[in-house]
């Protein structure tokens, strides 16, 4: 039999090659996801096609529309009745992307109510990219000024959500992330909550999303970027006060 020091050192050999294992498998399937991205991007940039089989259907209840990336294509509608819902959200998509399919999936039957939630795949790629930090800070508010612009001058009340923080950044990620993420981020929300004026209401998510410390509330997430049931379930309790008082100034 072999001695305890040996068999100690095959045991640590064979959790470190079934750690290592697990790591290179999340590290494919990440990397996987990423080449089916940019592949899909290749073939239609702005995702032009996703709601073609999805018509927006006329209703006689006030049109609310959920817009903008993955965080706003899994918001699950409140439990409000009184209105009409629509999501248009694409995963993964850019400010860039966001904006460039307003005038396919936006102009052509214009919500009552527009809830933008988008940025946080523009800011992510700050630490890929360092030299264009400041460019990409500029353009992600410029891209959500512009879809703001155009929702207000068709008429549309505008929810502005802020970028919700980012969530425990995992180890096989942290090569590719740094703390300036989420410095961009504040300083995107900031400009955010400064465009809030007539028909632009802001629901300031990151406030929502954080502990008295500022640190994310881990409870609220599914993974770095998303959000889980539970974080939906906490923002919806802060919009719902917000559609109602819409509903009552239209009735009025």
């Amino acid at each position: 039999m072999p001695s305890r020091p040996w068999l100690l050192l095959i045991l640590a050999l064979c959790l470190a090659l079934a750690v290592s294992l697990f790591l290179n498998v999340r590290l494919f399937r990440q990397a996987k996801g990423y080449y089916q991205e940019l592949n899909q991007a290749r073939l239609d940039p702005l995702n032009l096609n996703e709601f073609v089989d999805e018509p927006m259907t006329p209703s006689e209840q006030p049109t609310v529309m959920f817009f903008g990336d993955s965080r706003a294509a899994a918001w699950p509608n409140p439990s409000l009745s009184s209105f009409h819902y629509v999501n248009r959200g694409i995963g993964a998509q850019t400010t860039a992307q966001v904006w460039g399919r307003y005038e396919a999936h936006v102009r052509p039957q214009p919500p009552t109510v527009l809830i933008l939630q988008v940025g946080i795949n523009d800011l992510k790629t700050i630490p890929l990219f360092p030299q264009d930090r400041q460019a990409i800070v500029d353009s992600t508010i410029t891209h959500i000024e512009a879809i703001v612009a155009a929702a207000t001058s068709q008429g549309t009340t505008v929810i502005l959500t802020t970028i919700f923080p980012a969530g425990r950044v995992p180890l096989e990620r942290q090569l590719f992330w740094s703390d300036d993420v989420a410095v961009a981020l504040q300083e995107v929300n900031t400009a955010l909550t400064n465009m809030a004026g007539p028909n632009i209401i802001l629901l300031d998510t990151h406030t929502l999303l954080v502990d008295a410390t500022g640190a994310t509330q881990t409870t609220f997430y599914q993974d770095t970027l998303h959000l889980n049931p539970t974080g939906y379930t906490h923002l919806n309790q802060s919009l719902i006060p917000l559609l109602q008082d819409l509903k009552l100034a239209t009735q009025n």
